[in-house]
């Protein structure tokens, strides 16, 4: 539950106006966070995923729902504790739950729609979601301690998720030089099967060759790519063009 320090959790307090002073967070989301933070207790099987994950790793956009992935019983320790807070609780499935402050949402309540800002509570026990929960990381975010997925295993369910955004998500994550393209071909692999990581292959090619013309691109140039930065090309020396230099 919430410390007796912590504000009320509809207000707009100091707190939070602080922290979004130095995150690119709304304060309806940073309001969802310090919840979790609040609630959340070491060596507990969740990790946060999803947009917010991919700001922390580095390519930074809006977003008004925190996806948090969860084992079977810290999923019901979290949905206890997310009620006690006085959270709203909605069980979409067995596997799907979402938890959403009512005055947070009052224009998508009010259409019958679903809420925008809220947390998705997705329970899992499959790969690769179980691999990105146990290797997750504890990372800081406006000030607020939480574990989030690792870049490789992010990737990995963008990838598999395939909708317009996810996909959005995984070409930037590649392009930022944040992820080891070979270890998520792998984990594809083992999670879906050959083809699928055959696919990625071809992605990652393509994401590759519009800022390169063709030729090979060296880590370093994606991390400048990606920040905007001018970029030397690298000198070829593996021989046809589009073909990587051999080490």
């Amino acid at each position: 539950m919430l410390t007796a320090t912590s504000p009320a959790p509809t207000a707009v307090d100091a707190d939070l106006i602080e922290r979004a002073s130095r995150s690119y967070l709304s304060i309806p989301v940073l309001r969802l966070l310090r919840v979790l933070a609040a609630i959340v207790r070491p060596r507990m099987a969740y990790a946060v995923g999803g947009g917010i994950a991919v700001g922390v790793a580095g390519f930074v956009r809006a977003t008004r729902d925190v996806d948090v992935f969860a084992r079977p019983f810290a999923a019901k320790q979290i949905t206890r504790s997310l009620r006690a807070a006085g959270l709203t609780i909605k069980g979409l499935t067995d596997a799907h739950i979402i938890a959403y402050f009512q005055d947070d949402n009052r224009e998508s309540l009010d259409r019958r729609e679903m809420p925008e800002t809220r947390i998705d509570l997705l329970v899992t026990v499959t790969e690769p979601e179980s691999t990105a929960i146990r290797t997750g990381q504890p990372q800081e975010l406006a000030g607020l301690t939480l574990v989030f997925m690792r870049p490789n295993e992010l990737a990995t369910l963008k990838f598999l998720a395939g909708r317009p955004q996810d996909l959005v998500d995984l070409d930037a994550l590649v392009l930022s030089g944040a992820v080891d393209v070979e270890k998520v071909k792998y984990l594809i692999a083992v999670s879906e099967n050959d083809e699928a990581a055959v696919r990625f292959a071809a992605r990652v090619h393509e994401i590759r060759r519009p800022a390169s013309k063709g030729r090979y691109v060296s880590p370093a140039e994606m991390r400048a790519l990606f920040a905007g930065q001018p970029v030397t090309p690298a000198k070829d020396t593996g021989g046809a063009a589009g073909r990587r230099p051999r080490s």
